[in-house]
């Protein structure tokens, strides 16, 4: 009966049959997302090899043979190695393979040009495959090819292979009725579900939409460490464990990756949504339901504008966006207790637990965020001031206990192996100090022995890389183990003591670089790291998605544009006006619900502070979840504050 007085309502209602077009429009282009995979062919090759290295795939659709029309992947030697690389959807006119770029041999099983959903593999005859530069020694023995690649440009062409795959392409096409059939049937779907969820379908529209584009989503080195321990089922604490724990238990169950993209993606644009309903409920209750929905979806809309890295980083596999995540529902959670406060009602059990949870879950996640423990231990002891003080304190006392322990019961239970990160940290900072104090070096032998000539003039601060990674380092490789260092420890707790304040002056600097004043690092990294997965991004939204990584990733160097989203200095310095302004507020007149509001600045703040206690390197997804909270309240705030003096001024006037 709902239903049917519903659309009895919206039978001639203008937006919601807008809604319903736009909806079908959306859905129209995810089934044909899905269906095209059915129309996505491959070449797969097998092989055998004496020497690990890369096979590039290119091919001609029109502008010859470059590096942009081209795929590559890595292979192992001594075993049977099977490459599969997609083909494009455009029309190839010739294709060439460089099985490598060194002296190798090689013996080529087979090769097929395969429909992985519809599960065809097409044989080609091995003499469709010819050498074309830089083969030697080529000959089918068997029924396989062995050659040897010189140390130049190795190149394999193929006789009439284009003429295969048109051909393979026409006849195992799905039929267009099927198409038309699923047409039908989502029309059949979008129509009730327009009828029921209309205010949601423009948070759906960005979600579906981009990550259609983005699709399978962004993966950086830092991914793959953890998917290699979730599917190893083996970890280190390099990464805090939690997160690879997690991805092994989606895997486990038969969803992917993209999945937990997706649901990153759908969680970012609704945590936006759900703090800005919350924000509006406290600083202005009077506002209508109506103004709320179109001033969170303006908020989100000033979120994910091409100009904001928003979305790019929403879809990236990183612990920093689930650290941002959680943030934003802790934020959630904080200002709902101090409504429920302000208007003396209970916050109820489940918000407590929740807010208990997800805070762990952030120490689990990034060990810095232990700082915020501080100002949530005061919103639970807030919430409930009407219990006992024993309840209270057991409250605060289980926070802790569950922050601090559950890491250890986890490193237990899944036996993670201790990689001593805190090494790189403590290592970074003393060279910092023999930076700043050269005079020093006597008394910090461990470190000044490590050092290498050139390490003045190549040290950069808050570039911890220059220690490990970036070869050569300025530094002896022995200096910094995976190991307990007794005498880096000692040499650090030592620079603590004695030299507090060039240690303070230290960690300064080494803060400085990620507020982005002078630069932003890292601000989008659209990519996906090579990989032994074949994953890659998918081919039919390639110039779209090229155009939007081009103009985003512009935005950190224009000189305008950057200020807004881009440089963290500016939402740190909100912060900290915002956390000013709490404090004369509450202690004006001092009431527990502003004490609250001190709170939620103060769960930002510190986490933006807590690299300035251990920061090793330069990125802006690292204080990415303080800006995130910060750029919702305040767009929020703002835009409230603009309607509401709008329609307090057309209230106040009256006609003649």
């Amino acid at each position: 009966m709902y239903f049917i007085s519903n659309l009895k309502k919206r039978l001639f209602d203008v937006r919601f049959w807008l809604t319903v077009a736009v909806t079908f429009i959306i859905s129209i282009c995810i089934y044909n997302h899905f269906k095209l995979q059915e129309e996505q062919w491959y070449v797969k090759i097998l092989f055998e090899t004496n020497s690990p290295s890369r096979m590039q795939l290119f091919y001609d659709t029109g502008r010859g043979f470059n590096e942009f029309d081209s795929k590559s992947f890595s292979y192992e030697d001594d075993v049977l190695n099977t490459l599969i690389i997609p083909l494009p959807f455009d029309q190839i006119n010739d294709l060439r393979m460089d099985p490598s770029s060194a002296l190798s041999q090689f013996r080529i099983h087979a090769f097929y040009i395969s429909n992985l959903a519809q599960k065809i593999d097409i044989p080609l005859p091995l003499n469709t495959l010819k050498a074309y530069k830089g083969i030697e020694e080529w000959r089918i023995v068997d029924d396989k090819i062995s050659f040897v690649t010189t140390n130049g440009d190795p190149q394999i062409r193929f006789r009439d292979i284009v003429e295969v795959i048109e051909s393979a392409k026409i006849k195992h096409k799905p039929p267009q009725v099927e198409r038309f059939l699923g047409y039908l049937l989502l029309l059949m779907i979008v129509f009730p579900l327009s009828l029921l969820f209309r205010d949601h379908f423009a948070y759906m529209f960005i979600v579906v939409g981009f990550w259609m584009i983005i699709y399978p989503g962004t993966y950086s080195p830092d991914s793959f460490w953890q998917l290699d321990q979730a599917i190893a089922h083996e970890y280190s604490n390099w990464h805090p464990p939690i997160m690879a724990i997690i991805i092994h238990y989606v895997l486990k169950v038969g969803l992917s990756l993209s999945f937990i993209v997706f649901v990153q993606l759908m969680l970012s644009i609704y945590s936006v949504r759900l703090l800005c309903f919350k924000v509006l409920e406290f600083f202005f209750p009077e506002s209508r339901k109506e103004t709320n929905c179109s001033i969170a979806l303006l908020v989100v809309v000033m979120m994910v504008n091409p100009v904001s890295s928003f979305l790019f980083n929403a879809t990236t596999l990183w612990k920093d966006i689930w650290v941002a995540i959680l943030f934003l529902w802790v934020l959630v959670l904080v200002f709902h207790v101090a409504i429920n406060v302000k208007y003396d009602r209970s916050p109820g059990l489940l918000s407590l637990v929740l807010l208990l949870f997800f805070t762990t879950i952030c120490v689990l996640l990034r060990h810095n965020t232990i700082l915020i423990l501080l100002p949530v231990s005061v919103v639970m002891y807030v919430a409930l001031i009407k219990y006992s003080m024993v309840l209270r304190i057991t409250s605060i006392l289980i926070l802790v206990l569950l922050s601090k322990f559950s890491g250890v019961v986890i490193e237990k239970v899944y036996d993670v192996k201790n990689l001593h990160s805190e090494n790189t940290v403590m290592s970074n900072e003393l060279v910092g100090l023999m930076v700043l104090r050269p005079d020093l070096h006597n008394e910090f032998p461990h470190t000044s022995s490590a050092l290498k000539s050139d390490y003045k003039e190549r040290w950069q601060w808050s570039r911890y890389n220059l220690l490990r990674w970036y070869k050569p380092t300025i530094v002896d490789e022995s200096y910094i183990t995976d190991s307990r260092d007794e005498r880096l420890i000692e040499e650090y707790k030592k620079a603590i003591l004695n030299h507090p304040f060039t240690m303070a002056k230290v960690k300064i600097l080494n803060f400085i670089p990620n507020l982005g004043i002078q630069e932003t690092e890292r601000y989008v990294e659209p990519m996906i790291a090579r990989n032994e997965y074949g994953m890659e991004y998918n081919s039919q939204y390639r110039m779209l998605r090229g155009k939007i990584m081009s103009f985003t990733g512009s935005v950190a160097n224009h000189s305008i544009y950057r200020w807004f989203y881009a440089v963290h200095f500016i939402y740190f310095i909100v912060c900290i006006l915002c956390l000013i302004y709490a404090l004369f507020w509450f202690f004006r007149e001092r009431v527990l619900y502003r004490l609250l509001v001190i709170s939620v600045f103060a769960i930002p703040f510190l986490y933006y502070c807590s690299y300035m206690l251990a920061s090793v390197g330069r990125g802006y997804r690292y204080m990415l979840p303080s800006t995130w909270a910060i750029q919702c309240i305040l767009f929020t705030v703002l835009l409230g504050f603009i309607l509401k003096t709008i329609f307090s001024r057309f209230k106040s006037c009256k006609p003649t």
